[in-house]
């Protein structure tokens, strides 16, 4: 048995790789490899920084004509869309325009009509149109997607795996396992040592932000979200987990919405408490 553990700064965070099996190492840095080509791949599509990338097209393009779109994109906006519809629109990844304002996204596209939502978006299967002039981000929730589809590189090697983008982890042999999170209080560096209840776990909070700034936005109100808490989403996929994650806060009934859709939720304050 061997065991590797790689770092590389990807996603807009640090993806980190722990590999272990009855492999030699050369075969488990290859698997590494293997691994880190996809989350690049994913990235490459959907960054919103990258002025190269297809999610940067769509934004530049939609509003004026129809794009082609990847499988991949369509996977991950069928899935955003599909959560719009079931929180009422308080889950909007049209709230990128906010984003901007607040400075947490570059400024490089024409200002955003202030009444498109999520329902200005006509999606079908290889192809996109804004009926409205908009701009999408994906996020964390391409974060967790190319997590998933990281790990779905090496499903049919028998290795124990566990890939963390930032926060976002999937762990292939999960049952039992512990995990950390970082909880938001002022003591730095301080967790709580939570056991994995499936196979993915993404954690959002504003603690890396000052009390003025959040990244979370709701949808329907348009208003930044003021929290202090954390909440650290354990779900079947990564990319699900993390949507979640801003669901959670956003939501009112959104523990039972939650468990609807296989995940469970856990909530932690300044002082540390944690409540499920």
């Amino acid at each position: 048995m061997n065991k590797i553990n790689r770092c590389k700064p990807l996603l807009g965070t640090y993806a980190e790789v722990s590999l272990s099996g009855d492999y030699n190492k050369a075969d488990l840095l290859n698997f590494s490899e293997e691994i880190f080509k996809k989350i690049e791949k994913i990235q490459k599509q959907m960054s919103f920084y990258d002025n190269e990338s297809e999610l940067s097209y769509i934004n530049s393009n939609a509003f004026y004509h129809s794009c082609a779109i990847s499988d991949e994109i369509y996977e991950v906006l069928s899935k955003v869309l599909e959560l719009s519809v079931i929180t009422k629109g308080a889950y909007d990844i049209t709230v990128a325009a906010h984003l901007i304002e607040k400075g947490l996204l570059p400024n490089k596209y024409q200002k955003a009509d202030p009444n498109a939502s999520w329902r200005d978006i006509q999606l079908s299967k290889g192809k996109i149109k804004f009926n409205k002039r908009l701009q999408i981000d994906l996020g964390g929730i391409a974060k967790g997607f190319a997590v998933d589809k990281a790990l779905d590189v090496v499903k049919e090697h028998k290795l124990d795996v566990i890939i963390n983008a930032g926060g976002d982890l999937v762990m292939n042999n999960w049952q039992n396992k512990l995990v950390d999170i970082k909880l938001p209080t002022t003591k730095k560096h301080k967790v709580a040592n939570l056991r994995m209840q499936n196979i993915a776990l993404a954690t959002s909070s504003s603690y890396y932000f000052d009390n003025s700034v959040n990244p979370i936005f709701c949808g329907k109100t348009r208003n930044m979200l003021v929290s202090e808490n954390s909440a650290s989403v354990f779900a079947p996929s990564c990319m699900l987990a993390d949507a979640l994650t801003k669901v959670a806060f956003l939501c009112d009934n959104s523990v039972s919405l939650l468990k609807s859709l296989g995940a469970a939720v856990v909530f932690a304050d300044q002082d540390g408490v944690i409540n499920y």
